[in-house]
Protein backbone atom coordinates (compact mmCIF):
# COMPACT_ATOMS: atom_id res chain seq x y z
CA UNK A 1 0.00 0.00 0.00
CA UNK A 2 1.45 3.35 -0.96
CA UNK A 3 1.78 6.39 1.31
CA UNK A 4 -0.67 8.43 -0.78
CA UNK A 5 -3.37 5.80 -0.26
CA UNK A 6 -2.71 5.79 3.50
CA UNK A 7 -3.02 9.59 3.68
CA UNK A 8 -6.15 9.51 1.52
CA UNK A 9 -7.80 6.89 3.73
CA UNK A 10 -6.86 8.82 6.87
CA UNK A 11 -8.46 11.99 5.48
CA UNK A 12 -11.62 10.16 4.44
CA UNK A 13 -11.84 8.45 7.84
CA UNK A 14 -11.51 11.80 9.59
CA UNK A 15 -14.17 13.29 7.31
CA UNK A 16 -16.57 10.43 8.03
CA UNK A 17 -15.93 10.10 11.77
CA UNK A 18 -14.51 13.46 12.89
CA UNK A 19 -11.14 12.13 14.10
CA UNK A 20 -8.13 10.39 12.53
CA UNK A 21 -7.95 6.59 12.51
CA UNK A 22 -5.95 4.79 15.18
CA UNK A 23 -4.67 2.26 12.63
CA UNK A 24 -4.68 1.47 8.91
CA UNK A 25 -3.99 -2.09 7.81
CA UNK A 26 -3.73 -3.76 4.41
CA UNK A 27 -4.04 -7.38 3.28
CA UNK A 28 -3.27 -8.61 -0.22
CA UNK A 29 -5.75 -10.66 -2.17
CA UNK A 30 -5.15 -13.98 -3.85
CA UNK A 31 -6.51 -15.45 -7.05
CA UNK A 32 -7.97 -18.86 -6.17
CA UNK A 33 -7.04 -21.72 -8.48
CA UNK A 34 -8.01 -25.39 -8.49
CA UNK A 35 -7.24 -27.67 -5.54
CA UNK A 36 -6.77 -24.83 -3.04
CA UNK A 37 -3.79 -23.21 -4.75
CA UNK A 38 -3.60 -19.42 -4.96
CA UNK A 39 -1.69 -16.79 -6.88
CA UNK A 40 -0.97 -13.73 -4.73
CA UNK A 41 -2.29 -10.43 -6.05
CA UNK A 42 -0.71 -7.03 -5.37
CA UNK A 43 -4.18 -5.64 -4.69
CA UNK A 44 -6.42 -6.42 -1.77
CA UNK A 45 -8.23 -4.51 0.93
CA UNK A 46 -7.23 -1.72 3.28
CA UNK A 47 -9.04 -0.94 6.52
CA UNK A 48 -8.77 2.16 8.68
CA UNK A 49 -10.17 1.81 12.18
CA UNK A 50 -10.65 3.84 15.33
CA UNK A 51 -12.46 3.74 18.64
CA UNK A 52 -16.04 4.94 18.85
CA UNK A 53 -16.63 7.34 21.75
CA UNK A 54 -20.30 6.31 22.04
CA UNK A 55 -19.68 2.54 21.98
CA UNK A 56 -21.42 1.93 18.65
CA UNK A 57 -19.92 0.17 15.65
CA UNK A 58 -20.15 1.77 12.22
CA UNK A 59 -18.73 1.05 8.78
CA UNK A 60 -18.01 3.16 5.71
CA UNK A 61 -16.91 1.88 2.31
CA UNK A 62 -14.86 3.96 -0.10
CA UNK A 63 -16.27 1.71 -2.84
CA UNK A 64 -19.90 2.33 -1.82
CA UNK A 65 -19.59 5.91 -0.56
CA UNK A 66 -23.12 6.86 -1.67
CA UNK A 67 -24.50 4.57 1.06
CA UNK A 68 -22.72 6.61 3.72
CA UNK A 69 -21.91 5.30 7.18
CA UNK A 70 -23.84 2.15 8.10
CA UNK A 71 -24.28 0.28 11.38
CA UNK A 72 -24.33 -3.53 11.74
CA UNK A 73 -28.14 -3.80 11.66
CA UNK A 74 -28.28 -1.77 8.43
CA UNK A 75 -25.07 -3.14 6.88
CA UNK A 76 -25.14 -3.96 3.18
CA UNK A 77 -23.55 -6.90 1.35
CA UNK A 78 -20.23 -5.05 1.01
CA UNK A 79 -19.89 -5.05 4.83
CA UNK A 80 -20.25 -8.84 5.23
CA UNK A 81 -16.48 -9.52 5.37
CA UNK A 82 -15.91 -6.74 7.91
CA UNK A 83 -18.81 -8.04 10.00
CA UNK A 84 -17.24 -11.52 10.02
CA UNK A 85 -14.09 -10.08 11.60
CA UNK A 86 -16.08 -7.87 13.99
CA UNK A 87 -18.16 -10.83 15.17
CA UNK A 88 -15.07 -13.00 15.70
CA UNK A 89 -13.34 -10.27 17.65
CA UNK A 90 -16.36 -9.24 19.75
CA UNK A 91 -14.98 -5.72 19.59
CA UNK A 92 -16.55 -2.82 21.45
CA UNK A 93 -17.48 0.37 19.62
CA UNK A 94 -15.37 0.70 16.50
CA UNK A 95 -15.40 2.92 13.44
CA UNK A 96 -14.23 1.19 10.24
CA UNK A 97 -13.48 2.53 6.77
CA UNK A 98 -12.81 -0.13 4.14
CA UNK A 99 -11.33 0.14 0.65
CA UNK A 100 -11.30 -2.89 -1.63
CA UNK A 101 -8.71 -2.09 -4.28
CA UNK A 102 -10.43 -3.89 -7.16
CA UNK A 103 -14.04 -3.53 -8.27
CA UNK A 104 -16.30 -6.35 -7.05
CA UNK A 105 -17.43 -6.89 -10.65
CA UNK A 106 -13.97 -8.26 -11.50
CA UNK A 107 -14.54 -11.17 -9.14
CA UNK A 108 -10.88 -11.36 -8.12
CA UNK A 109 -11.26 -10.54 -4.43
CA UNK A 110 -12.88 -13.25 -2.33
CA UNK A 111 -13.52 -11.30 0.86
CA UNK A 112 -10.75 -13.12 2.74
CA UNK A 113 -8.45 -10.13 2.22
CA UNK A 114 -11.10 -7.83 3.74
CA UNK A 115 -11.55 -10.15 6.74
CA UNK A 116 -7.75 -10.27 7.17
CA UNK A 117 -7.29 -6.48 6.96
CA UNK A 118 -10.20 -5.90 9.35
CA UNK A 119 -8.87 -8.51 11.79
CA UNK A 120 -5.42 -6.91 11.77
CA UNK A 121 -6.94 -3.46 12.40
CA UNK A 122 -9.11 -4.80 15.25
CA UNK A 123 -6.08 -6.50 16.79
CA UNK A 124 -4.23 -3.18 16.68
CA UNK A 125 -7.18 -1.43 18.34
CA UNK A 126 -8.39 -3.94 20.90
CA UNK A 127 -5.60 -6.48 21.32
CA UNK A 128 -5.29 -10.03 20.02
CA UNK A 129 -8.50 -11.44 21.54
CA UNK A 130 -9.99 -12.18 18.13
CA UNK A 131 -7.39 -14.78 17.27
CA UNK A 132 -4.81 -14.63 14.51
CA UNK A 133 -5.49 -13.06 11.16
CA UNK A 134 -6.74 -15.59 8.61
CA UNK A 135 -3.91 -17.63 7.15
CA UNK A 136 -3.22 -17.30 3.46
CA UNK A 137 -3.93 -20.26 1.20
CA UNK A 138 -1.38 -22.38 -0.55
CA UNK A 139 0.62 -20.02 -2.73
CA UNK A 140 2.50 -21.16 -5.80
CA UNK A 141 5.53 -18.97 -5.11
CA UNK A 142 7.34 -21.44 -2.84
CA UNK A 143 6.58 -24.52 -4.94
CA UNK A 144 8.42 -23.69 -8.12
CA UNK A 145 5.09 -23.73 -9.96
CA UNK A 146 3.82 -20.84 -12.04
CA UNK A 147 0.67 -19.85 -13.87
CA UNK A 148 0.64 -19.76 -17.66
CA UNK A 149 -2.24 -17.89 -19.26
CA UNK A 150 -2.92 -18.61 -22.91
CA UNK A 151 -5.44 -16.79 -25.07
CA UNK A 152 -6.85 -19.15 -27.67
CA UNK A 153 -8.61 -16.50 -29.69
CA UNK A 154 -12.22 -15.84 -30.45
Amino acid sequence: MIEDEIRWMARLFEGAYGEPPATIRHACGALPLLDGWEVPLPWGAAVAAGHSSDGTTSLYSMNHYAQGVVTPPTAKDWARACMTALDAHASPGTHILVNRELPAEMGLLTGAETVAATTLALQDLHGRAGGPAPAPGRGLAGTGLCVLLIEIGS
